[in-house]
């Protein structure tokens, strides 16, 4: 019987014969314990390193009463939606300094240039919003924060309507109040829900 540790995590014991070797144990516990998302990083048996993680030498090794201690890198997925999290918090933020920066801007001017900022700054807005709603779509959210989220785009349609009406009047002073006290709450609210969905995405401590 080998007991398979795997490093900040569980404890596993697997049955072996005298013809398992230390690449059966291995295999298999990827197979049934981690899986193809995650690779080894190291392997310890009853505390000594395993130098080399090739084939030909896990094979060498044979599989007996022994404590197999593995490092596993962390699920790529989970860090890319790790990244992807941290990355968009930041984008928000930029985002919010960004409407209450132009609705100055048009309060003083309100030239084609800054109706060309507002329009590649909502570009950037729907970008994220689609990644949020991909993140609402995942398994494991509940579903009364899918509920509440629903409700905040339809509250967003509405808003992006009143600025449409409001570039088509050519109401500076109108585009520049809905893009300080609509849009920046928008990208507020925004926010709060990123971190709600946040738990039920990204990766827990031990998976990490």
């Amino acid at each position: 019987m080998v007991t398979l540790q795997i490093h900040d995590g569980d404890q596993h014991q697997i049955e072996v014969t005298e013809e398992h070797t230390l690449l059966d144990v291995l295999m298999h516990a990827q197979t049934n314990l981690w899986g193809d998302g995650r690779r080894l990083l190291q392997v310890a048996v009853d505390g000594d390193v395993v130098q080399t993680l090739d084939e030909a030498t896990l094979r060498q090794i044979p599989a007996k009463q022994q404590t197999v201690t593995v490092w596993l890198d962390q699920n790529e997925m989970t860090r890319d939606i790790g990244q992807i999290l941290e990355e968009a918090e930041v984008y928000l933020a930029r985002l919010e300094s960004g409407f209450a920066e132009l609705a100055e801007l048009f309060r003083a001017q309100g030239g084609r240039q800054h109706h060309q900022m507002m329009s590649d700054a909502m570009v950037g807005m729907t970008t994220i919003l689609q990644l949020v709603q991909t993140l609402f779509q995942s398994e494991g959210v509940p579903k009364a924060l899918v509920t509440d989220f629903e409700a905040f785009l339809g509250e967003l349609n509405e808003k992006s309507r009143e600025l449409n009406e409001a570039q088509e009047g050519e109401d500076m002073t109108l585009i520049a109040d809905i893009l300080e006290y609509e849009f920046v709450d928008v990208i507020q609210l925004l926010k709060q829900h990123l971190d709600h969905v946040k738990p039920f995405v990204q990766p827990s401590a031990s998976e990490s």
